[in-house]
């Protein structure tokens, strides 16, 4: 092929010898697997999955702030909607990327027929970041002009973060103007942008989570569980029937002989405390019956009895029935 001029050759040939080449010529000592070529997924998985998750969380705070607690959109939160979702299409552009095998890989194990793929998402991907951050920052710019009263230490936390991962992305990248592993390095580079626009994001949304918290449920949630847990642990320190209490509950256990005329006094007494009037009426009562005289000494009822005859009863006796009507009279009549 060297003696072959390679413009000279028909396009369906080239492209052929072109898929068919990779990309980087192997270090010597390195055999190359371009069947099954190293690269970190797992890192570029776990890296992408953890910023989204986090990002997701804090956006839907402060979305939740805006709608429910505020109940205001302003500027910022129109432009801060477009900020993250091109940060979940980056997301996804990651995912396609890793898709390919030729992402966090060593471009001497990459042959060119999955080049022109990778080099399109990685275009993408540039574009999407630069998007994003323009809105993003835009965002922030427009939350710190409007409020001064922030979280300062979360957002300056956020933002030191945010610069870090921005310096670090900047030293890859100028490492690939001297090294020829162009996919190995620019894959780092992509993943610190990641970050970078990770943090900036909280930085928009971290000021908004305080009152999205004090407007709901949330705050008081530390408090109910901390009560949950502390009847709990009193619950469990009740003595219980195995425990060997002094106080047997079980239903078997005979009562002493005196149980019930100990009780009784007992609750005669502790009436007596609770109701020293009613103790003094009763006393007074029984007082009073002791010198009254017995029901046997002394008349219950009196009865007068009126017996009265009528005058047309007396004419008829006198016609000759006055036997029968003295047989009807009492002996005392």
């Amino acid at each position: 092929m060297a003696d072959v001029d390679f413009n000279s050759l028909p396009f369906d040939q080239q492209v052929e010898i072109f898929d068919a080449t990779p990309l980087l010529e192997a270090p010597p000592g390195v055999i190359p697997d371009y069947e099954h070529p190293y690269a970190r997924n797992d890192v570029t998985i776990a890296v992408t999955v953890v910023g989204l998750a986090f990002t997701t969380v804090i956006y839907t705070l402060r979305m939740y702030s805006r709608m429910f607690v505020i109940k205001r959109f302003r500027i910022e939160d129109y432009v801060g909607m477009g900020g993250f979702a091109t940060y979940v299409a980056l997301c996804g552009v990651l995912g396609a990327l890793v898709h390919t095998g030729g992402f966090l890989a060593h471009q001497w194990e990459v042959l060119g027929a999955r080049s022109i793929e990778i080099a399109k998402l990685v275009q993408v991907q540039t574009t999407l970041y630069n998007i994003s951050m323009m809105f993003t920052k835009v965002s922030i710019l427009s939350e710190v002009s409007r409020d001064r009263r922030l979280a300062i230490s979360a957002i300056f936390s956020s933002g030191i973060l945010s610069i870090a991962f921005a310096g670090a992305r900047v030293s890859v990248s100028i490492r690939t103007l001297t090294q020829p592993d162009f996919l190995w390095l620019g894959s780092q580079s992509i993943l610190f942008g990641l970050a970078e626009m990770t943090f900036a994001f909280w930085v928009f949304c971290i000021p908004a989570i305080p009152k999205s918290v004090h407007g709901s449920q949330i705050a008081a949630l530390p408090r109910y569980l901390w009560s949950k847990v502390r009847s709990t642990a009193t619950l469990a320190k009740k003595p219980s029937q195995d425990s060997g209490s002094s106080w047997p509950i079980s239903d078997k256990t005979p009562l002493p002989e005196n149980a019930n005329k100990v009780i009784g006094e007992n609750s005669r007494q502790i009436n007596n405390s609770r109701n020293p009037e009613k103790k003094r009426s009763k006393s007074s009562v029984s007082q009073q019956r002791r010198t009254e005289p017995s029901a046997a000494n002394r008349i219950l009822r009196t009865t007068d009895l009126l017996a009265s005859v009528d005058s047309t009863h007396e004419n008829a006796n006198e016609s000759g029935n006055n036997q029968g009507l003295e047989k009807n009279q009492h002996p005392w009549v």
